[in-house]
């Protein structure tokens, strides 16, 4: 049997508006599922100004 490979998984929730995660889950302590979905929510933000500016 082929040896298995350790997967860190997280999730989170995050309001787009406020950055705020309304819920997560982390299966890593090392891994801070809400402070990602607060700097990813700042991503979206900037994604979607671009496609605005873009009118796509």
């Amino acid at each position: 049997m082929p040896q298995l490979m350790a997967v860190a998984v997280a999730v989170a929730v995050a309001d787009t508006t406020s950055g705020m995660s309304l819920a997560s889950h982390s299966n890593s302590p090392a891994i801070n599922p809400d402070t990602a979905a607060a700097y990813n929510t700042e991503v979206v933000k900037q994604k979607q100004k671009a496609m605005a500016a873009l009118k796509l």
